[in-house]
């Protein structure tokens, strides 16, 4: 194996526990952490770090729209394998979600996740790609009048 791919199984394996170490933290740690049953506040705690992970995930790792996909795919498929006994209130039928936990909604649900995640990300790779690119640009500028 030449050391281009081998540097991108590696990046991709970094990216994998990364999204498998975020599903640990939400569904294996956070539940039994609190005494009484898991709060709202936790489910407002998953929702923040879901949705500051996009940016830890392209800025620290480095990361592609397609591994952050299969990230997510990989997350919400441990997901279905194991919920936390509903820790979160997921698959929850009824207006809004405010009915009784039922089986057949956890796949609508996660697909449902999925596709938010995916625009998410999308969304804040296409912000970190100009950011970038205006620094890139204002930083070519600058050489340009300091070489001048």
């Amino acid at each position: 194996m030449d050391n281009d791919k081998k540097g991108k199984v590696v990046k991709f394996l970094k990216i994998m526990s990364a999204y498998f170490g975020l599903y640990i933290i939400h569904y294996i740690i956070l539940p039994y952490f609190f005494k009484y049953g898991v709060p709202e506040s936790a489910s407002y705690i998953k929702v923040f770090m879901l949705l500051l992970f996009p940016l830890f995930d392209i800025l620290i790792l480095k990361s592609n729209i397609l591994y952050g996909s299969v990230g997510i795919c990989l997350y919400s498929f441990c997901v279905y394998i194991y919920n936390a006994k509903n820790a979160y209130d997921f698959s929850l039928g009824g207006f809004i979600g405010l009915g009784v936990y039922k089986e057949p909604y956890v796949l609508s649900d996660i697909e449902e996740s999925i596709y938010v995640y995916i625009v998410y990300y999308f969304i804040i790779y296409i912000i970190v790609f100009i950011i970038r690119k205006i620094r890139e640009y204002l930083r070519k500028k600058e050489e340009e009048r300091w070489n001048s």
